[in-house]
């Protein structure tokens, strides 16, 4: 198995090398007992097992195959532990020879362990700091690792692009570790850790480009895609000069993504270096075939450094995607015109970036739909959509024994860069979508029901994911006798939860626990951030009568046991809106993090706020421009107010508000999955609690910010109403800001004529013309910024008409 392996990484190194203005290195680990390794190109490498009493021995056998590597505490039991032990880990090393630098640009491994199921798990991580106090994780989320007597090892890789100087090395840690009941019989497994990248002779001229291959998949004729790479340059000839990119038929380059393209650009360099460069490149497919070819990068009196690009131009008719339907069958082709049957299968062919599209009908569900794949990007997420304005239903009632609660879910997220849109998930025997450890994923545009669990939870370390415009409702855990309603929440961020998880426009009603759950355990020091939600009738059943659950709509956190008074769930909710919940409308639920509220509303609930606890030390409580209707609860003397409706001089009655009639909250979403308009908890003209609040960093619109979690448009307009015109000229801050993949943006003017709206990137640089046309004075124009080719950064939406511009800045987070 050895030999074999060197061969093939060399026929690797043979392909990689032509391409490059530098030699490949590569060292590769096949065993963990392996004190040297298998070194390619210029460097030195080494491992080093520091032990907290582990040993290394050989093993053979598992469905995996071959041999793998087990790792154990000598002759002790591994303790019960929730997260990785700091003097517990696996290292390597590798470090370019002298007179060179390294550029590391992959990790690959494989691992797993044995005696043990779910319950052992793994940390990655690197560093060019020989103390590790500076380090990259490079799993967003925890790694559960796969027990090798029934499942092969967990093949992992990593694309990075790390320079590592002459006299440096570059470290790659592991920590393992265990939560179950302490026991010796338990190992991790390792097999052929690889660390690769290149190396170049110091003070020489050199170009350096990553990654070296840009596979664009399929096009249609007269469409496009654009994908990126970096470019860098050392010691070039002479010290001032231009560094010339040239691309082939089909393809254009451009150092600015939305404009600027062409087949030959030139970047000026100054120094003899050239600094780590975006380049954009876009594929325009002009005939319906395969194209391969390589994009040129010289200059500088270095060798040429080739990019591999390709991709297939396809047919304008065709129907692009992998495609599911009712009707079709497993044995087809996926396609449009003969699609699968079920999702399950699609996901199985499916490569990173792909897009499947599921069509309308309801799809009898009898097993778990599990997603471990990724994407490749925020620009290149791997698809799974309900097909134009379709509505597929994924009906999971079947599965599970009926009348028993089981653990499985309706769909299992493991994987990063995924987007789901548009579908409606009931009768899971778990939870509706379990993003299960995956991260950097957007949900939007679903409905969660009558799941037999939680709507949607995040757990396993689940982070920075986004969910926008969903609905979760009449869940319910009625069948667990160990919970009974205690446990089906609608959206759960929670347990051992990772940070960074958003949610935007989402909607939680009659879950028999919680509409929202924050609470912890084994997390601790995570952030979530809420806005724009509405959270209702939590703690009640379909039918209208009590659950046995907690009842809360936005729980914000709290443990239990030896935990319950120390774990931390910053929480951060924006105009957001809770009411008729049976318990509580925000819960603090012994949360010791910061909580962080800006312009919510809370009306009718069993108590409104239910904040009377303080915070860990370092922590903070600040509430600022809240609303209530009613009384207001219990807040921390400790906490941070300003302008909420409870402090002198407000008082707040029914003639505050348009309306206090519920009607029309579960309406039906606007075709882009937005938010019902509504007149419930609006404020009335007239009132004191208009123009009254704080500025936090919100979009406003008059004088000053409303309190509560409606903003009027100005004092003149009533939800999008006018009762008078005001004629100015005025560019409305962008809402949501900050945003992902759309935002709105609202104009008037104070004379009549032409007016443009643009948006500009931090260069000044053009993206997008919005309108240009004709405009009459004090209509208000709303228009729609979507944002899908965008990278994050800062954008600038520019209103011109006559003498007259305003700009407001703008932030696009992917």
């Amino acid at each position: 198995m050895r030999r074999k392996i060197v061969i093939i990484a060399s026929c690797l190194f043979l392909l990689t090398t032509g391409y490059l203005n530098s030699q490949t290195a590569s060292a590769v680990w096949q065993l963990i007992a392996d004190t040297s390794a298998i070194v390619t190109g210029n460097i030195s490498a080494s491992v080093q097992i520091l032990t907290d009493t582990m040993s290394v021995k050989d093993y053979s056998g598992g469905s995996g195959g071959g041999p793998a590597e087990r790792i154990w505490r000598s002759n002790l039991n591994w303790p019960t532990e929730t997260s990785e032990n700091a003097n517990r880990y696996i290292q390597y090393y590798i470090n370019p020879k002298s007179g060179y630098g390294l550029t590391v640009q992959s990790i690959a491994l494989n691992i797993g362990c044995y005696g043990t199921e779910g319950h052992m798990f793994a940390n990655i991580y690197y560093s060019t700091d020989s103390t590790f106090s500076t380090r990259v994780k490079l799993n967003p989320s925890t790694i559960t690792l796969p027990d090798i007597r029934y499942n092969p090892l967990m093949p992992l890789s990593y694309s990075i692009n790390v320079s590592v100087d002459e006299n440096k090395k570059f470290y790659l840690r592991i920590y393992p570790w265990y939560d179950s009941n302490p026991s010796a019989t338990k190992y991790v497994c390792l097999t052929n850790v690889a660390i690769s990248g290149n190396t170049v002779a110091l003070n020489t001229p050199s170009l350096s480009v990553f990654p070296y291959l840009l596979d664009f998949g399929n096009v249609k004729v007269g469409g496009s895609k654009v994908l990126t790479y970096s470019l860098s340059g050392a010691y070039l000839e002479p010290s001032e000069g231009q560094v010339t990119i040239t691309a082939p038929q089909g393809f254009e380059v451009s150092t600015n993504i939305g404009s600027g393209y062409s087949s030959s650009i030139n970047i000026s360099y100054v120094g003899g270096f050239l600094p780590d460069t975006t380049v954009y490149v876009k594929f325009s497919p002009a005939s319906i075939s395969q194209y391969l070819d390589t994009i040129k990068n010289s200059g500088g009196e270095a060798t040429t450094c080739n990019i591999i690009v390709k991709g297939n131009g396809l047919s304008a008719d065709t129907i692009l995607g992998i495609f599911v339907s009712t009707d079709g069958n497993d044995s087809n082709p996926g396609t449009y015109y003969a699609p699968f049957a079920t999702i399950a299968k699609a996901v199985s062919v499916a490569s990173p970036g792909d897009t499947i599209f599921v069509r309308g009908g309801t799809y009898i569900c009898t097993n778990q739909i599990t997603i471990s794949k990724n994407g490749i990007d925020t620009l290149n997420r791997s698809c799974l959509f309900a097909y134009k304005d379709e509505r597929p239903v994924l009906d999971f009632s079947l599965m599970g024994t009926p009348g028993v609660s089981g653990s499985q879910d309706g769909i299992r997220l493991s994987g990063r860069y995924w987007h789901i849109r548009g579908l409606a998930i009931k009768g899971a025997p778990h939870n509706g979508i379990a993003i299960d450890g995956g991260s950097y994923n957007l949900i939007e545009f679903c409905s969660l029901f009558e799941n037999r669990n939680t709507g949607l939870q995040l757990s396993k370390g689940a982070s920075y994911n986004r969910i926008i415009n969903c609905d979760s409702y009449f869940n319910r855990d009625s069948t667990s006798p160990s919970s009974y309603d205690g446990n089906a929440d609608g959206f759960a961020p929670k347990l051992d939860v990772g940070t960074g998880n958003y949610f935007y426009g989402c909607r939680a009603w009659q879950n028999s626990d919680d509409g929202w759950d924050g609470y912890l355990r084994q997390a601790d020091n995570v952030t979530t951030i809420i806005e724009n939600c509405w959270c209702f009738m939590n703690g009640y059943l379909k039918n209208g009568s009590p659950s046995t659950g907690n009842g809360n709509g936005f729980k914000m956190g709290g443990g239990d046991n030896s935990n319950s008074d120390s774990l931390r769930h910053n929480m951060h909710l924006k105009n957001c809106l809770a009411f008729d919940n049976r318990v509580k409308g925000f819960d603090q639920n012994n949360n010791r993090g910061s909580m962080i509220l800006y312009n919510n509303t809370s009306y009718r609930n069993g108590t409104n706020y239910g904040m009377g606890a303080k915070v860990k030390s370092g922590e903070v409580m600040i509430l600022k421009n809240c609303l209530v209707y009613g009384s207001v609860g219990s807040i921390w003397s400790g906490a941070i107010q300003q302008s909420n409706s409870w402090l002198p001089p407000f008082y707040v009655d029914a003639s505050d508000f348009v309306s206090v009639d519920t009607t029309g909250v579960r309406g039906p979403r606007k075709p882009d999955g937005s938010l019902p308009d509504i007149t419930f908890m609006h404020l009335a003209q007239g009132s004191d609690l208009i123009d009254a609040g704080t500025d936090v960093g919100l979009p406003y619109n008059g004088s000053a910010p409303d309190l509560g979690c409606f903003e009027t448009i100005d004092s003149q307009h009533i939800n999008g109403s006018e009762t008078g015109r005001i004629a100015e000229f005025k560019l409305y801050q962008n809402y949501p800001n900050p945003f992902n993949s759309s935002t709105v943006i609202k104009f008037k003017v104070a004379k009549a004529g032409i007016a443009k709206l643009k948006v500009v990137n931090i260069l000044g640089q053009e993206i997008a013309v919005l309108f240009n046309g004709p405009v009459e004075a004090g209509n208000l124009y709303s228009v729609q910024f979507g944002s899908e080719s965008l990278t994050s950064g800062v954008y600038f939406s520019i209103l011109e008409s006559g003498s007259e511009r305003q700009v407001k800045k703008m932030m696009l987070l992917r």
